[in-house]
């Protein structure tokens, strides 16, 4: 991670591993074992301006500019226009980094999952932001991740006409780490859903709480 400017931040990662996982959708990679993948994010204050996700066992190369759009390989890509959560199909990440909050993300993980067709974990937020983004998943929720683990994805979601925020409804929550992102009826009834059993208050306590443990 770079770019420590108030002005101008960049956050750059190259490829790590990250475990797979049985996947079975059209135009989502099946992919078993490792899984790599690079991301950067540009911002300038608060506002971000450039994205890149690569994923290069599928071959995906994700980006956006802030006003100019998202595109997938080059070709423009845009969100779902899944009615609501009866029948999504849904991406989701565990909060490895606050087991305290397991208890709150389990209440919100079974209301989601009695509604959805069916929710996936492949074990990066990037990733499932930019398949998000390019109508692959219906939507998206995870709680408390670092800010570089979702700059690129967070504006991949805007500028493909899609809606993230933080479990306070803010489009400009990235810092918090918590995040639901989707097309419009998608991310608000999973908004809803998940506001249902956890805020944002209740989960930076609860973080806290495993730090100090």
């Amino acid at each position: 991670r770079a770019g420590r400017s108030t002005e101008r931040q960049c956050a750059l990662e190259l490829p790590i591993r990250c475990a797979g996982s049985n996947r079975r959708r059209p135009g989502f990679p099946v992919i078993d074992g490792v899984r790599a993948r690079a991301r950067i994010a540009c911002r300038r204050g608060d506002e971000l301006l450039a994205a890149v996700v690569f994923d290069p066992p599928g071959g995906n190369l994700f980006s956006a500019a802030r006003g100019c759009g998202a595109h997938w390989n080059g070709a423009p890509m845009a969100v779902t226009r899944q009615a609501g959560l009866d029948g999504s199909f849904l991406a989701t990440g565990y909060p490895f980094r606050a087991h305290r909050a397991l208890d709150l993300y389990l209440a919100a993980f079974r209301d989601i999952f009695l509604s959805a067709q069916a929710i996936r974990r492949c074990g990066s937020a990037a990733l499932d932001l930019a398949y998000t983004a390019a109508g692959v998943y219906d939507g998206f929720f995870e709680f408390r991740l670092s800010p570089w683990d979702i700059a690129a994805g967070w504006l991949l979601i805007e500028e493909a006409g899609g809606v993230v925020t933080d479990l306070a409804g803010d489009p400009r929550g990235l810092a918090g780490g918590n995040v639901v992102a989707g097309g419009s009826a998608v991310q608000r009834e999973l908004l809803a859903t998940v506001s249902r059993h956890a805020d944002e208050g209740e989960l930076a306590r609860r973080f806290a709480e495993d730090g100090a443990g």
